[in-house]
């Protein structure tokens, strides 16, 4: 820090700069190089809520650091700044009395103060900025209130320098009584280290017999505590001129040599403070400033001292902006606020500036002390964080929160205007199988593409936003006619399906777009985006890779759904769902080996839904899992009367959902089953589809494992409709694979499924695994399969799937 006078450090104004020590708005920590705190400031004691008492009790390591601060970084941080090197960081605070937490920045460096290497922490938490101006003027406060008291004990000695007397106030510095101390040497009472020192410099003086003149030296109390003291004696004689010994007078001056320290080290703290400085006379011209003013500024300390900090004015405020601000600091003692001030280079910068007067208690202010930081930073991150709160991270388009805020404004405008709007509802035609494929990586890259793409297709006065992974919505303005609508859609479907070029990889995309009107179908936000999805289920439902205008039939099909689903659960609720089981013929032995459970339901009505009706409802609503584990428990409860009747080889395979297999405790809860209705593992086999390995492929892994190392055999159930991988064959538990319908419908007269069956079997062969065929229904596909070593079939052709009592019965016949 600059100041007017530097050649002498105890000229310089030791209460000022402790009031600015105990008034910056950081916590300042003094440590030896071990780590152990010696000085702490008022900030610190108030950030971290303890005493000054307890606050030497813990450390940074142990007391100060929360559950989430790198404590490993510590020892290498600590050496770089023992070894010199300034050291900036990002710490987890913790208040060890109450535990709170709280988020500081961090800045450790190596000062050199009286002799003695030293390490300065400077701690910055922002949001106490207020809390630290009011604590540095109470602690001003305080500090001006404290009078400095002193005392003199007096000694003196024989001709060999051994105590003769000492006065009683000695007891209250040395805790010796005089009577202690008689008789013994005046040196004896000095730190051993000193003795030397001491003796060249008073021995010759002794011998000459000529006064002791300020002479300080560190003494030893009785307790082991270590003293300053100033001495002065003159030497005695007797009435016929013989040196007689010494008279002398000693004042204690630890709390000055300490305080002559603390003032070097406190021009030192805020030479290192982070924060900008800058000190004034009553008059407000700049007497001082620390070197972060002029990082800060750009300004040296030679250009400003002298002048006013109008030096610094922008133009960012008017006259009563200055007039609040000065009426605080005269009438308050402080002022602290966000303002813009102008650098040297002509720049104008937002700053957090917090102004405190010093007063004298006769003259009134004789100071003012102000401390700033540079917030063009946090600002910049502020309107960041807008952003982001109301835009889309992957693509930057408008998200939901702020397409619904435009979407409204625009309603009451053309409500207004008695105009009109177009809302359209889109998404990517199969984007999962992107992703599933060739990885999120190359999918997030292509919703960037889109967004692209149709943004440079609608006006600046519309919006496009992303709602949530493929789905995107736009609002058309002032859309008199439904055409212009179409037309929108029309060149995003012409616009997307042109090539994609991601990386190696070159392919293109449809998409499906729903179209609403307003005022036509609907006068809310919530109501046009929801018939404008309607519409788009429509386009998908219709073959995809088009647009479909909303009409109000499509709310009467979503009510059609919501009624099967309210159905559906209570179905399950009541247990009307039945189970029958379409057997598995074992092709080299011609036995039945096992059985397929598949779950069937009769309305009330007297009417049977079609599970690819209802099926998709139970794993969109969630009932899936409890649809499961009621055709696993029905299907064990038929099952085990079977294997005690003599059919011990009858394996009966289940369908586990991907919604199921996600459940933490699935593992858990099909073994209760198991062992709730008696069926031993190993006549269980859970058929999983390929897409259910797609999503965190090891967890569900990890489960899969489980449930095989408890005996149950494992089934890719569609194989070859999905990811297709031989991966899972070699990473996974499964003991077979089933070939999808569709493979077999055509293989005898489609020599392209013939041979992906083909091969499939002589992979999974390769691979030890067994096969299963499904939907077999003619004695030509039965013979293909067979003379390729196909293990078991199942389909019409054999059997179709049979109620319970029928299976039993069928059983029995072929047996």
């Amino acid at each position: 820090m600059k100041y007017m006078i530097e050649e002498d450090p105890k000229a310089l104004n030791a209460p000022l700069l402790r009031a600015i020590f105990d008034s910056l708005p950081l916590a300042v920590l003094i440590h030896d190089l071990d780590g152990r705190i010696v000085d702490v400031n008022e900030r610190m004691l108030e950030m971290y809520r303890v005493d000054r008492t307890a606050a030497f009790e813990f450390s940074i390591e142990h007391g100060y650091s929360g559950p989430k601060a790198p404590l490993e970084s510590l020892p290498e941080l600590w050496r770089r700044a023992v070894a010199g090197e300034t050291q900036d960081f990002a710490w987890e605070a913790l208040r060890p009395l109450d535990g709170s937490t709280f988020e500081v920045d961090v800045h450790l460096e190596r000062i050199y103060v009286a002799n003695q290497n030293l390490i300065l922490a400077s701690i910055r938490d922002v949001t106490e900025d207020r809390a630290a101006l009011n604590n540095l003027r109470r602690a001003r406060k305080r500090f001006e209130d404290v009078a400095y008291a002193s005392g003199d004990w007096i000694w003196e000695t024989d001709r060999k320098g051994k105590l003769t007397y000492v006065s009683p106030r000695v007891e209250a510095y040395l805790g010796y009584t005089p009577d202690a101390l008689s008789g013994r040497h005046l040196y004896s009472l000095l730190c051993p280290q000193e003795l030397p020192a001491v003796r060249a410099h008073i021995g010759p003086l002794v011998r000459a017999r000529h006064p002791i003149i300020d002479h300080e030296s560190r003494y030893l109390s009785l307790g082991g505590a270590r003293g300053y003291s100033l001495m002065n004696a003159v030497p005695k004689f007797d009435d016929v001129g013989i040196f007689d010994g010494y008279l002398g007078v000693v004042k204690d001056i630890t709390e000055r040599r300490n305080a002559e320290q603390q003032l070097r080290l406190f021009q030192r703290v805020v030479e290192s403070a982070i924060e900008g400085i800058v000190i004034t006379n009553k008059d407000a011209e700049i007497i001082a400033v620390n070197p972060a003013f002029t990082t800060i500024t750009g300004y040296t300390a030679n250009e400003v001292i002298g002048n006013t900090p109008r030096l610094l004015k922008s133009e960012h405020h008017d006259s009563e902006f200055y007039h609040h601000m000065w009426h605080s600091l005269l009438h308050e003692g402080q002022w602290s606020g966000e303002i813009w001030n102008r650098r040297k280079s002509g720049e104008s910068y937002p700053e957090w500036l917090s102004i405190s007067a010093i007063t004298d208690h006769e003259q009134g202010p004789t100071h003012f002390v102000g401390v700033f930081h540079d917030i063009t930073d946090s600002k910049l991150k502020e309107d960041h964080i807008r952003f982001q709160a109301l835009h889309d991270a992957l693509t930057g388009l408008p998200n939901r929160v702020l397409f619904y805020d435009r979407l409204h404004v625009a309603i009451q405008h053309a409500h207004r205007d008695g105009t009109e709007l177009g809302v359209l509802f889109f998404d990517l035609d199969n984007f999962k199988n992107i992703n599933d494929t060739l990885g999120h990586s190359v999918g997030d890259t292509l919703l960037q593409e889109v967004a692209v793409r149709v943004t440079t297709l609608v006006r600046s006065e519309d919006t496009i936003a992303r709602l949530g992974g493929d789905e995107f919505v736009v609002l058309v303005k002032e859309s008199p006619r439904l055409d212009i609508a179409v037309s929108v859609a029309q060149r995003i479907r012409e616009s997307l399906n042109k090539v994609f070029q991601i990386r190696e990889h070159e392919f293109f995309v449809s998409t499906s777009i729903g179209i609403s009107h307003y005022p036509k179908d609907g006068t809310e936000p919530e109501s046009l985006i929801k018939r404008a999805d309607l519409a788009m289920y429509q386009a998908k439902s219709g073959g995809r890779d088009g647009y479909r205008l909303y009409r109000p039939e499509m709310d009467a099909g979503a009510s059609e759904r919501l009624l099967l689903e309210s159905q559906l659960r209570r179905a399950v609720d009541e247990h009307v769902l039945t189970v029958v089981f379409q057997p598995k013929l074992h092709l080299t032995s011609g036995k039945v080996r096992g059985a397929e459970a598949l779950v069937r339901w009769r309305n009330s009505e007297g009417h049977m839904v079609s599970p690819a009706d209802f099926i998709p409802i139970a794993e969109q609503s969630g009932l899936i899992s409890r649809l499961d584990e009621h055709v696993l428990r029905t299907s064990c409860h038929h099952i085990v009367p079977l294997l005690q009747s003599g059919f011990s080889d009858l394996h009966i395979s289940v369908n586990l959902s991907a919604r199921h297999v996600g459940q933490s405790d699935v593992v858990a809860r099909i073994l209760a089953i198991l062992d709730e209705t008696g069926l031993p593992p190993e006549n269980l086999e859970l058929e999983i589809t390929e897409t259910t390995l797609l999503d965190e492929f090891e967890r569900v892994a990890r489960k899969l494992r489980a449930l095989a190392d408890s005996g149950v055999q494992i089934s890719i159930d569609d194989f070859g409709t999905g990811y297709s991988s031989f991966y899972y064959l070699k990473k996974l538990p499964i003991h077979r694979i089933k070939i999808d319908q569709s493979f077999v419908r055509e293989l005898t007269v489609d020599n392209d499924d013939a041979e992906i069956v083909s091969s499939m079997l002589a992979m999974a062969h390769g691979l030890g695994l067994e096969v299963v065929a499904e939907g077999v229904e003619t004695k030509e596909q039965l013979e293909f399969l067979a003379a390729r070593d196909c293990e078991e079939i199942q389909g019409y052709y054999y059997s179709r799937p049979l109620a319970p009592e029928a299976f039993t019965a069928f059983l029995s016949a072929q047996s």
